[in-house]
């Protein structure tokens, strides 16, 4: 006879979040569920990585914001690591405080770094970065990993494994699965960056937020939501109208104007206007591509547009190099050809098309030939390649017919407070050597620290590909005193000859009505051979920049855009660079 009632039976529950750390599982389906969540939180860290430091681009370029970066993602993997060595017999208790605070600090820190980033004139390129990570990135990393290990090594329980053994074997795992989604977030982000709301800069980071939210069903849920309604609300950077005319009330008080702006993969792209100065300027990041003169209006000065800076008119005189052999002159404009490669606002190819010459452009960024065409006037007969330049020109070296196409090329490249490197190696200018004719003339662009080695080391890899070159400075140079840095631009015109040239006497034709090219068309300013002389003399071979070798000039393009950084704050206000 039965003397209790009937109870119901209890539902079996998959472990959750919380009890993770001390449950074991008994099948293989509880296994991959009990891995399922450490491995979504390696992911989600791990796409941070990118989104991070896309955060702080545009205040501090792309190189400073890297130079710690991936030194401090593995020491805080260690740290986790030592962490749950150490902490064992505690794991519960902190792993129980990182579930609860992971979603706090994913949305936390776009508004951490909003505040952190404000200060960035007084915490400088090198620890500006620094500091506002520790803040924000590297507390997340922390505990992701830690939960993330905890978990794996709570999962393999099943088996006759040690403490020491799961702890390896999480940690491998762990590492091998940040390293991989890593990269792929972030080739998913260059290929997709700007093409919707969500994958911007901010829209990635509440997308992170709201999905460590949604995973470990955090009772702070609640707060997290509340939260989110401050960035949503104030944060400017959002491409949003209200947000943009939130910006500029900022930047007028500046005398400056945001007249457009967009994510994209080169970096943030916006066009501002000084209002008390009168020139528009296109930005990449912590960079400018170039700027010509408006009227009060937002109108060119000329019909062509007159150029603030005179680098990019030097690139013009490609079209006066003349020399005792050189048959070009007598070939019309109308008969020739030119490549660019790196287009900015359009300055020289505005010029060379105004010449008549048949002009190509290639330009890596959609967005940057987009904004130069509406808002730089770069004129619309000509034909662009929006891609990569290095597998382009390769692509051209296969073809016979293109060999010795084009009587000028420009090469004229430069983002992120440095030249691209893969874009000064030997092979691609033996690309660009292969695509002159005989009587062509390549200008190339140089913007960096002319004491550093790294411009010693692009001037002898030019030189190894064309025999005879002029470099030429942007001003005169610094006398009267010993100088720690020299950063300016260098042009270098050079042919594919040994035969000296020299540079013809413009005519009025040449100026295209222009002020700025009446002043510094012809390059003035020679930079003799022997200054990039290395030590032990001429006789002694210097080192050229190879492909899959240029590990030599990452560390020199890290002071050199240190050293670009504090330039650009001298040319437009910090707190422009701010409020993007």
């Amino acid at each position: 006879m039965a003397t209790q009632a009937p109870r119901r039976a209890r539902k079996k529950s998959q472990p959750s979040s919380t009890n993770i750390v001390t449950a074991s599982p008994r099948s293989l389906i509880e296994i991959l569920w009990m891995a399922l969540i450490p491995l979504v939180l390696l992911i989600l860290a791990a796409a941070s990585s990118p989104v991070s430091q896309l955060g702080l681009s545009p205040v501090y370029g792309s190189i400073p914001a890297s130079i710690y970066h991936q030194r401090l993602v593995v020491t805080t993997f260690l740290l986790a690591v030592a962490a749950q060595a150490f902490y064992r017999y505690h794991m519960l208790a902190l792993v129980s405080a990182g579930f609860w605070c992971l979603p706090v600090l994913a949305l936390v820190s776009p508004i951490l770094q909003i505040l952190l980033t404000k200060r960035s004139a007084s915490l400088g390129p090198s620890l500006g970065p620094l500091l506002t990570e520790l803040c924000t990135y590297f507390p997340l990393l922390f505990f992701s990993v830690l939960s993330a290990i905890v978990g794996l090594c709570a999962a393999l329980r099943i088996g006759n494994y040690g403490h020491r053994t799961r702890t390896t074997l999480a940690s491998v795992v762990s590492y091998t699965l940040f390293v991989i989604s890593q990269m792929i977030s972030r080739n998913f982000i260059e290929e997709n960056i700007g093409k919707s709301l969500i994958v911007t800069r901010f829209g990635l980071q509440y997308v992170i937020a709201a999905s460590y939210t949604s995973l470990l069903r955090s009772r702070l849920s609640l707060l997290v939501c509340l939260l989110l309604l401050y960035p949503l609300s104030q944060n400017n950077h959002l491409p949003l109208k209200y947000t943009t005319a939130t910006v500029n009330q900022t930047l007028h008080g500046q005398g400056y104007s945001l007249v457009a702006r967009r994510e994209s993969l080169t970096g943030y792209i916006s066009v501002l206007e000084s209002l008390d100065q009168g020139f528009r300027v296109m930005r990449c990041d912590h960079s400018l591509l170039g700027g010509e003169w408006i009227d009060r209006h937002g109108s060119a000065r000329s019909k062509l547009g007159e150029p603030v800076y005179s680098c990019f008119v030097m690139l013009e005189a490609v079209r006066l190099v003349e020399c005792n052999s050189c048959e070009n002159l007598f070939k019309s404009d109308r008969e020739k050809q030119a490549l660019v490669i790196g287009l900015g606002i359009g300055t020289s190819p505005s010029a060379l098309i105004a010449h008549g010459i048949a002009t190509t452009i290639v330009e890596i960024d959609p967005v940057v030939h987009q904004y130069a065409s509406r808002y730089f006037h770069l004129p619309q007969n000509h034909i662009s390649v929006i891609r990569d330049a290095v597998s382009y020109v390769k692509e051209l070296q296969g073809a016979a017919k293109d060999r010795g196409k084009y009587d000028y090329i420009i090469h004229d490249v430069f983002t992120g407070g440095a030249e691209p490197i893969e874009l000064f190696t030997k092979e691609f200018l033996e690309g660009l050597s292969y695509l002159l004719n005989a009587e062509g003339v390549i200008a190339i662009n140089y913007g960096g620290d002319l004491l550093l080695e790294s411009a010693s080391l692009v001037v002898h890899t030019v030189l190894s590909v064309f025999p005879k070159c002029r470099l030429f400075r942007e001003e005169p140079a610094p006398v009267g005193k010993i100088l720690e840095k020299d950063f300016t631009n260098m042009i270098m015109f050079c042919r594919k000859s040994k035969a000296a040239f020299g540079f013809r006497k413009p005519v009025q034709a040449d100026f295209l009505g222009s002020q700025a090219r009446k002043d510094v068309l012809v390059p003035e300013y020679e930079i003799q051979a022997g200054y990039f002389e290395i030590a032990g003399g001429p006789d002694l071979r210097p080192a050229v920049l190879r492909r899959g070798d240029t590990a030599r000039l990452v560390g020199l393009q890290q002071q050199n855009a240190l050293n670009h950084w504090h330039i650009m704050r001298t040319v437009i206000p910090g707190v422009v660079w701010e409020n993007w």
